[in-house]
Formats: C-alpha cells, structure tokens, sequence
C-alpha cells in the first residue's frame, strides 16, 4: 500500500509540473502580447489610412512628447513559415525600465534606434534578448520608423495609449484629430482575442485531480490494511505519531527524486528556464509534499480510536473512514456523471463522421482549396478585418469558374418553421447550380442573369406568398435589402450530399429540394466563406490532370504562388483531419473516464473492506441464521441505491440523450458487480473461516 502511495505521489508531481510549465508558457505568451500595456494603457484601432506613414509619425511624436505618453503599434508577421509579432513605437523614458526583470542577456536600450526581441534578429541595433521559454515566440520591439522601413504597409492597424489618467481625455482627442475620426471610432475593436493554456495543461490538471482523489481514498484506507501491525506496535507502547511514522516512513522521499529529474529535464530542454520558474515549480512541490503530508494524517484518527481491547476482540469501529470513503464516493461519482454527456456527443459525432464516410469517398473526385498562408502583412490585415488574401482567391475562383468549371457552394441550416423539413439553405453559384440538375438550363441561366438577389425555391412554397415574404426577410435580413426575384423548380426525392462537416454533423448528412439564392461574382466578393478550411470550404472542382495544370498556372498569374495554394481531395485533408482529431478528442474523454470510474470503483472497494473488517462476525452470523441479502446489507443498499438514482435524475437532466443514459448504466452495473463479487467472495471466507473454528 505504501508503495501505492508513493507512485500516487510521483505522478502527481510529475502531472502538475507539467500543468506548471504550460500555464508559465501561455502566461509568457500573454505577457509578450500585451508588452507595454500596464493599467493605464488604451488600445485604439485605426481602420482608414486617411495619413501616411511620415505625417503619423510626426503626430504621434508631438503627442508623445507634449503629454509624456508611449503610444505602441502592434503588428503580426508572416516571414517565411514563422509569425512575428513587432511592437513599434514611441516611447516615454520609463518604458524600457518595465521590460528589464523579461530580459535573458544582453541590455535595455538607451534610445529608440536599439531593438529588443526574442531570437536572434541578426541587427547591430539588437542590444538584448527577450525572455522566452522554448523559444518558440519571435518579438521584436522597436521604433514605429524602424517598422515602416523594413515593412511597407499604412497606418491602419492596433495601437495602445499609455499616459497617465488626467491627460487620457486630452491625448485621445489629439489622436481622433490626427486620424481625422472621432474617439468613439477610434476605440471601437475590429476584432477579438481569446487565450488558452491549451489541451495538455487542462487534461493534465483534470487527471492530477483524479489522481489526487484515488491518493486521498487510499489513505483513508491505508490503516486498515495494517491492523497487525498497528496492534502490535501499539502492544510495545509505541504512540500514535510513531506509528504514523513507521506507516508512512520514507513516503515522501520518491517524489522528491522524481521533481528532481523534472528539474534537470528542464534544465536540458528549456533554453530560457530560470531562477524564477525554479522557485515557482519548487513552491508548487513544497505545496504537493505538505499537502499530502496532512493528508496522510487523517489515518491517524483511525489509528487513535484503535484500542488494544478493539483488536483482540476483533471487533472495530471505522465510522469515520467509512463516512470519508462513502463521501468519496459519492464526490467522484457525481464528477463521472457530469463527464458523460461530453462523451456521449464526442460518440454520436463519431459515428455520424462515420456514416458519412461512404459519401466523402463518392466525392473524392472533387478537389477543394485545402491549404493556403499568409504573406506579408496579410494575417495583419485580417485581424482586422480586411482582405487582401481573400480578394485575390476570390479573383482565383472567378478565373477558374470560366476555365474549368470551378464551382461554389456554401450550405447551411434554417430554423425556420414553415421550410421544408429536409431543406436547406443553399449559396451557390451558375456552374454548381447546373450540377444539382432541379431546373432547366435556361431556366437557370435566366435566373442568375436577373439584377438584385435571387432565389430557386421548391414548387411547394409557390403558392405561400406570406411564407416566401418572411423567407425573404429572414435571409437578407444582413443585407438591409428584403427585395427579391424567385425562381421555382419540380422537386425531386433526388438527395444531394452536404459535404459541409459543421452540418453533417447537425444530422444533415444529405438534403433534397434545397432553397438556393443564385450567388453572383459581386455577392462572393461581398461576403464569401471562401477562406473556410477544406471540411466547409465552398469551393471544388473535378480532380483531374487537366484541371491541375491550370490551377497551378492561375495561382501563378493571380500573384498567389507564395502564399501555398492548394487544392486537394476533401477525402483526404478535411474529412480524414476532422475524423483524426475526433478520434483524439475521444479517446483522451473515455481515458478520464476510465480513471475517475477507477477511483469511482475503489471508493466501492474500500467501502466493502471497511464493512467487513469492521463486521465480520456480525454478517456471517446474520448469515447462518438466514438473514437475507437484503436484511444483512440493508443500509449499505439504501446508500447505494440512493446514489444511483441521484445519478440516474443528473444524468437525465443534464443531457436528455438516450446513449448517455446507456453509458450510464453500463457504469452502475460494473459498480455494482465489483461490490457484488467483493461481498460474495469475503462473506464464503469468512464464513468458511468461521466453520472450521478461525478467529
């Protein structure tokens, strides 16, 4: 059982270690995103280049200067395969003072003409290296001149004011003025900013915590297990601490060992790990090892209410250790309850990925536009909103539609209540609305050479003027323009495929008589999907030798070659990466189940032990006299039973799903058939036991 104990330990140091350098990591991320803000800096966003770069800089020079204010730029770079962030600016005297406890080597420079980053920039002017745990971040701060001179671009971008309360107001209004906006405008974000620790710092805590739960369960049991022991060192007189320290001796030298590989593997591989992170992971040790340290004290009550009279008459109360097994217990398994819902979806989306396997092969003779990157200021320019990638492949898919055919579709679902319940809504364009085959080509030709927004709607809505009204409402709501033309087909029981994962998986795998609006060159320049990944990505065309040459030569003339197009089988980039990452999601999910219906299951264990150490001779006499199942037990299966419909309520509440409820009790009864066994099997040794005279 001590051994046990101590692997317990060892992993939990080695599991929140792990948890400690991604949390320290995402925390640096962070620090080095908003480097230079402190509590009085303001973002502000400039969206139009109504200046140039030269004049900006001299306006932001007489703000900086007249109100002692740094006024930073931020900007994110694609070079090469790399993203690099720049923080330009002007800056106030005490800007670089806040960076100095970041710097790994080097200085902080003396004046706006040195750099600061986190890599080797290979510049004279680099005076000193930004921290940077794995090296893994590319930084550069510098001068807002230095930016415009190794980057050309405009003054629209993200901007932080740092300046003191009192001239906030006052410096606002200097910089709506010099951007020709107003402030309002001028503070208003164009985009947002989400920040994660990630997947391997929350499943590493999530199984800490189990790991936790089954340690603090086995040491409510521990004493229990060392009865002879505890009775015979309490015969020689030894006090109940000595025999803490002879339970529990050497416990906690193994983890010790264990951090301390940690640290030298740290060490090793973290380019700039130090003293700090050291002392951090160090505390976060301390605490592990007190922790468990009082932990393993609560035995200690079993210990003390252990009496020598207790042992010879074989007879013991562990109230209190049954008490802490059956909360326990019931802690871990509502935990497990919560946990199922999430599995069950992960389940049911697996399986619908899986059912529309068949038809993903059958369109494996269309390729989609799979894989692109950003050059230049391009991802800069798309944190803000702008397109300057996605016009070009937008002019890529106009050249090709003429070429070769190319197609474009998006698809998605209606919560309408009058529409058709297999219908959904379609955007596509001439040559995939030729390819559905619902109307005659003339008939389609004529309804995408119609000015303003049109609609082929199935026959069944011709007559519901009112219904065809809200429709229209409904979709141009966006637009601000409710003003359409409709063009009706015969529907058909023909189903087509709707290859959009996002909406295979809300169960419409394949869709019949859709409402399509007739999207024309200006609605896809307007406002297309066309940057989507390969699962959802509008675009395809046939996969031919042909059609390849030609896309290799249009990517060429539309000035896209650098930036990676590829068009690929949806077969195999979209649907074969999607089915990868569910396949990951859920085998991680079942493997935390697995672990808290262990703890789950030793809880029960312990539970069972406990009974029977404590009221051997009792059950086995209630036995030969006849007692029941029922009558012997009749408190331990009201706790249980309680439990599990307490259980069964949660479970029903929280995800109303029939498979969830399935998995439930597939869980209650391998609980209960590990209960089950356990009694059955101590109640024929003791009683075998107590037959042949045994005490």
């Amino acid at each position: 059982m001590k051994k046990a104990l101590s692997t317990l330990l060892c992993i939990l140091t080695l599991l929140l270690s792990t948890a400690f350098i991604f949390y320290e990591l995402n925390h640096e991320n962070d620090m080095l995103s908003n480097l230079g803000d402190s509590k009085e800096s303001t973002a502000f966003f400039v969206k139009e280049a109504s200046i140039d770069p030269e004049e900006e800089q001299i306006g932001l020079k007489k703000i900086a200067d007249n109100l002692d204010a740094t006024i930073l730029r931020t900007d994110t770079v694609q070079e090469g395969d790399r993203l690099t962030i720049y923080k330009s600016g002007i800056y106030k005297g005490n800007f670089y003072k806040e960076i100095t406890p970041l710097l790994s080597k080097g200085k902080i420079p003396k004046n706006d003409t040195e750099i600061l980053a986190t890599f080797d920039t290979k510049k004279a002017k680099q005076v000193g290296n930004i921290r940077d745990l794995f090296h893994d971040q590319r930084l550069v701060v510098q001068s807002l001149a230095d930016f415009y001179q190794n980057n050309k671009g405009t003054v629209i971008g993200n901007y932080t004011l740092d300046v003191s309360v009192e001239k906030k107001e006052e410096a606002l209004q200097q910089l709506a003025s010099l951007f020709h906006t107003d402030v309002q405008d001028l503070l208003q974000s164009s985009y947002g900013k989400g920040v994660s620790e990630g997947t391997i710092f929350l499943l590493s805590i999530i199984i800490a915590i189990i790991v936790a739960m089954t340690f603090i369960v086995t040491s409510i049991f521990y004493p229990i297990s060392k009865l002879k022991e505890i009775g015979v060192m309490k015969l020689i007189g030894f006090s109940n601490m000595k025999i803490w320290q002879k339970l529990n001796g050497k416990l906690f030298i193994p983890q010790w060992f264990v951090f301390l590989f940690i640290i030298v593997g740290c060490v090793l591989s973290i380019p700039d790990y130090s003293m700090s992170v050291f002392i951090k992971q160090l505390g976060i040790q301390v605490g592990i090892t007190f922790l468990s340290f009082i932990i393993s004290l609560v035995p200690l009550i079993t210990v003390k209410r252990l009496k020598i009279s207790n042992l010879l008459k074989k007879s013991f109360d562990f109230k209190y250790s049954l008490y802490g097994s059956y909360v326990m217990k019931f802690l871990v398994f509502m935990g497990l309850i919560f946990a199922l819902p999430f599995i069950s979806v992960h389940i049911q989306d697996l399986n619908t990925t899986l059912q529309a396997k068949q038809l993903y092969e059958n369109e494996a003779k269309y390729d989609t536009l799979s894989h692109f990157i950003y050059q230049g200021d391009e991802f800069a320019d798309s944190l803000q909103r702008g397109k300057k990638l996605e016009n070009k492949i937008v002019d890529l898919y106009e050249n090709l539609a003429d070429e070769i055919g190319m197609q474009y579709n998006s698809i998605a679902t209606l919560n309408i209540p009058f529409i058709p319940k297999n219908s959904l809504y379609v955007q596509g364009d001439i040559n995939f609305v030729k390819s559905l085959n619902l109307a005659p080509t003339h008939e389609v030709e004529k309804a995408f050479h119609t000015k303003g927004t049109v609609y082929l709607l199935p026959e069944s809505l011709k007559g519901n003027t009112q219904q065809v009204k809200d429709l229209h409402e409904e979709l141009t709501e966006s637009e601000g323009n409710t003003s359409a033309t409709d063009f009706f087909y015969k529907e058909s029981k023909e189903k087509f495929f709707s290859r959009d994962m996002t909406v295979v998986l809300e169960g419409k795998m394949t869709y019949e008589n859709p409402i399509i609006r007739c999207l024309k060159p200006s609605d896809i320049e307007r406002s297309s999907f066309i940057m989507n990944s390969a699962n959802a990505n509008p675009l395809r065309v046939l996969a031919t030798k042909e059609n390849e040459e030609k896309i290799k030569k249009q990517v060429i003339q539309s000035g896209l070659e650098k930036n990676e197009v590829r068009f690929q089988s949806i077969l195999y980039t979209g649907y074969a990466k999607e089915m990868e990452i569910m396949k990951s999601s859920i085998i991680v999910l079942i493997f935390i189940i697995l672990l808290t219906l262990g703890v789950s299951v030793i809880s029960s264990y312990y539970i069972v032990l406990i009974l029977l150490v404590s009221k051997q001779k009792e059950m086995v006499v209630s036995k030969l006299l006849g007692y029941d199942l029922f009558q012997r037990y009749k408190n331990e299966i009201f706790y249980f039973t309680s439990l599990y419909v307490f259980g069964l309520i949660e479970t029903i509440v929280l995800s109303k799903s029939l498979l969830t409820t399935l998995i439930y009790f597939v869980i209650v009864g391998l609980d209960l058939s590990v209960i089950f066994l356990l009694f059955r099997n101590a109640e024929r040794k003791s009683t075998n036991g107590l037959l042949k005279g045994e005490e």
